[in-house]
């Protein structure tokens, strides 16, 4: 009997989200969906992925795409532990936040940013590599000004906030020390 090699039968495509990884097999030509049916499982699956795989992996099988999906969970090294994600359109409603209201239909240009935080330095360091693929893939100026991957840092808060000017006392103090 001759030996077949997956990649010559079918082809792939993958995604995650948390600490699952979702792969689709899907085959070449439709008259091999049985034997991809046939010999790809659940036990190959978790074979071939060894202890990067700690949780279950389930199979779906999908005959109207002649293709089989496949759940890895505990693949990814654990969730993404964040205290606070932020995802902002700058250029609507940057300075007034949900009180701007909706965007309006036709505004010409926005661009998106997206922050997180978190005590685990870990997670922060896996989100911004796999922010990469956004950039490079996603819609254009997604990385603003700044150019490459963002490093992780503690973070430096500023919080601008508006005031009705009765509300503030105008006082300029000058400290002049020697050095």
């Amino acid at each position: 009997m001759a030996t077949i090699q997956l990649v010559d039968l079918a082809h792939a495509r993958s995604g995650d989200k948390g600490d699952t990884a979702n792969v689709g097999v899907l085959v070449y030509d439709p008259r091999d969906y049985d034997l991809l049916r046939e010999t790809l499982t659940v036990e190959r699956v978790k074979a071939h992925f060894g202890e990067r795989v700690k949780g279950e992996v389930e199979r779906f099988e999908l005959p109207n795409l002649n293709a089989l999906n496949f759940l890895l969970h505990g693949a990814l090294g654990g969730g993404l532990r964040f205290d606070e994600v932020r995802v902002e359109l700058v250029g609507w409603g940057s300075t007034h936040g949900h009180l701007a209201g909706p965007p309006p239909a036709d505004h010409p240009e926005v661009e998106l940013r997206v922050a997180v935080r978190s005590q685990d330095r870990e997670s922060v360091e896996r989100f911004s590599r796999e922010l990469a693929p956004l950039v490079l893939t996603g819609p254009p100026s997604v990385t603003g000004f700044a150019g490459g991957r963002p490093r992780v840092q503690q973070i430096m808060a500023y919080w601008p906030a508006l005031l009705r000017k009765e509300a503030v006392q105008p006082n300029l103090t000058v400290d002049v020390r020697e050095v």
